[in-house]
């Protein structure tokens, strides 16, 4: 038997069963916006495991959900927060850029040296 065989049953098995791990997340993929308006909406992601639970739609444990949620949901909401905030800064760097004149890393190194000020506190048992 060549193993081009083997693959071919594996992936035609896994295509009328999938392993119980993708129907997981196959599963929370397919429910990903109602889960996500959901979660935006202020329910808790216990809470919509819970009821996702009674209604038969997903069959895993709550830790699970939790993962699935955090890597296909949350993780994708701050990486659409963190383009549009490097988008920003990016803008921000060139126009300031353009406003501010050149200044030396030696310059900047001396700069910083005059302006510290250190004060020391002496706490007492009272104060804290």
């Amino acid at each position: 038997m060549k193993s081009d065989d083997l693959l071919t049953r594996i992936l035609n098995d896994d295509s009328k069963n999938p392993p119980l791990l993708d129907r997981h997340r196959l599963a929370i993929i397919a429910l990903r916006d109602s889960i996500k308006h959901a979660l935006n909406a202020g329910a808790s992601q216990k809470r919509v495991w819970t009821q996702l639970q009674k209604e038969n739609k997903i069959l895993c444990s709550y830790s699970t959900f939790s993962r699935h949620v955090k890597l296909l949901i949350l993780c994708e909401n701050k990486q659409e927060t963190h383009t549009k905030e490097e988008s920003k800064s990016v803008k921000k760097q060139t126009k300031n850029s353009d406003e501010q004149q050149q200044v030396t890393p030696k310059e900047k190194k001396e700069d910083a040296i005059t302006n510290f000020v250190f004060k020391q506190i002496h706490l007492t048992k009272d104060d804290l």
